[in-house]
């Protein structure tokens, strides 16, 4: 990433755009951005991807990093929102790399976040688990998303799995003070609700992914199962310790 520690992007909104292997859908991705005018600052994070996924002339139009090896979600949301917070942008908007989240739909995000109603606003995909062999991811967000607006008493959007948001600076820093797992989005909104922030749910349309699988397999729902249990039982017992 190239900005220098001097400037300062008030207002601005800064696009995160975590990839791991998502090379098809970028170029279309980056040109949508920017015909979103120069409020919209495209972040690509390469999260180790064995061969780069953004070549040189891409390179250009978005600022970017490469990590050197797979860390997951949690490690690249931190290093997006702390960017974002270091330079003083508006807002972080996160746009997954695969090509599924309308570029369109920022704007309608972002109108929460402007008109000062919402801290994060979420994209609820309105179609999602189409397709073959979903049976069973369904049933895990099902289950995340039930327990997480139990815990939140209704707060949590309904598709807590969803990793097309918005989030502004308030947002920002208190999500970055914990740390993020690999597949973040639950214990995110979580977090959020029970951290007394103004959580905002609109509805979207997802597209279908230009190229890829979904990261939330079998053995990743069993691991994301196990460790959302414990993140939302430690939330639920700490107020009772000392």
């Amino acid at each position: 990433m190239s900005e220098s520690t001097s400037q300062k992007q008030e207002g601005r909104v800064l696009v995160f755009i975590p990839s791991f292997n998502d090379s098809v859908a970028l170029p279309g991705l980056l040109a949508e951005i920017a015909d979103l005018g120069k409020r919209y600052q495209p972040l690509v994070i390469d999260d180790g991807s064995p061969q780069a996924v953004l070549t040189s002339d891409l390179m250009g139009q978005c600022l970017h990093a490469a990590l050197p090896a797979n860390f997951g979600l949690g490690v690249c949301t931190h290093i997006a929102f702390t960017h974002a917070l270091r330079f003083g942008y508006g807002a972080v908007v996160r746009v997954d790399g695969d090509g599924q989240h309308r570029v369109s739909d920022i704007v309608r995000l972002m109108q929460g976040i402007d008109s000062g109603v919402a801290d994060l606003v979420a994209g609820v995909r309105t179609n999602q688990g189409r397709g073959s062999g979903v049976v069973g991811r369904n049933l895990a967000k099902s289950y995340f998303s039930g327990f997480a607006r139990r815990v939140t008493k209704g707060c949590a959007p309904r598709d807590v799995n969803t990793g097309f948001f918005a989030a502004n600076s308030q947002a920002l820093e208190l999500l970055n003070q914990g740390t993020l797992e690999r597949f973040p989005e639950p214990e995110m909104y979580v977090s959020a609700c029970r951290g007394g922030l103004r959580v905002l749910s609109i509805e979207v349309e997802q597209r279908d992914r230009a190229e890829g699988r979904s990261t939330l397999q079998l053995l990743a729902a069993v691991g994301m199962f196990f460790r959302f249990n414990v993140f939302v039982f430690g939330q639920i017992f700490r107020r009772w310790l000392p």
